[in-house]
């Protein structure tokens, strides 16, 4: 590993390799959001954000999954 990485940046990636390996779901993301939470600042979790919702090819779709994440609307709906 490269010399420097910080031992907060060695867990979320582990994490992140877990997560991606075992599958996408919605305890695993929850388990996700709580080391992010722990060991990212919030400059570091604004630009994995930042950067995963510009990868997406589908755009409205990206709109779709911030509107949630950051406002709890889904189509105009409140969810969660």
């Amino acid at each position: 590993m490269l010399q420097g990485v910080r031992p907060a940046h060695k867990v979320v990636s582990r994490a992140l390799e877990f997560y991606l390996t075992l599958g996408v779901n919605g305890k695993r993301s929850d388990e996700l959001v709580t080391i992010f939470s722990a060991r990212l600042t919030e400059d570091e979790k604004a630009g994995i954000a930042y950067a995963a919702l510009l990868s997406m090819e589908d755009q409205n779709a990206a709109y779709q999954i911030g509107s949630i994440a950051l406002f709890g609307v889904y189509r105009g709906e409140v969810v969660g």
